[in-house]
């Protein structure tokens, strides 16, 4: 019976293929080396696809779906911006063409902020019952959350003047305070 065992591995063994042997001298040499370069493109690939899907499961706060949830919820809450759209509001992307279609492509451009560090800036619509507006954000490239330079809301069905919902811009421009004079008895006492 132990025989009768063996034979039966033996069998199994024949449909397996043979242990990877290297063959001797250069011509092993190249084997290795091309399987090694084999290795490290397999390897930087599963590198790139780990490194996107990260990208895509957790982005940044400043990336522009992140800024258009965090404006979106600061013009929701505005009260001038609920009195001329109404609501429930939603925001949406860019229209392109006719009004068929999705429309989830957020507007992003790279600028220079007023004091000439790098920001993002997005553009996206805004709808109510009363009507519909395009809402423009810029914040800083490197922000945190709820940071912004400024939110703006232009009414697309009545021409009226934009709505600043949020800006930060003259507190950033603002020069700086001198330092308050000193009295004249210190200003004396430090003369003589």
């Amino acid at each position: 019976k132990a025989q009768q065992h063996a034979l039966e591995l033996s069998d199994e063994d024949e449909g397996a293929p043979p242990p990877m042997e290297w063959e001797p001298g250069v011509a092993g040499t190249v084997q290795k080396g091309m399987s090694a370069v084999v290795i490290a493109f397999g390897a930087a690939a599963f590198g790139i696809c780990a490194y996107g899907a990260y990208l895509a499961l957790f982005p940044s706060a400043a990336s522009p779906g992140v800024l258009l949830d965090d404006a979106m919820a600061k013009v929701k809450m505005d009260p001038e911006v609920a009195d001329r759209l109404g609501t429930p509001m939603r925001s949406f992307g860019a229209e392109f063409g006719g009004g068929e279609g999705r429309r989830n492509f957020i507007q992003t451009w790279e600028v220079r902020a007023d004091d000439g560090s790098d920001a993002v800036q997005i553009r996206f619509n805004v709808q109510g019952p009363m009507g519909r507006g395009t809402v423009h954000v810029q914040a800083p490239a490197n922000r945190r959350r709820d940071q912004f330079h400024f939110i703006v809301f232009e009414d697309r069905t009545r021409r009226s003047p934009p709505i600043f919902v949020l800006d930060n811009r003259p507190e950033r421009a603002a020069p700086k305070p001198p330092p308050p004079p000193k009295p004249l008895a210190e200003a004396a006492a430090a003369k003589g």
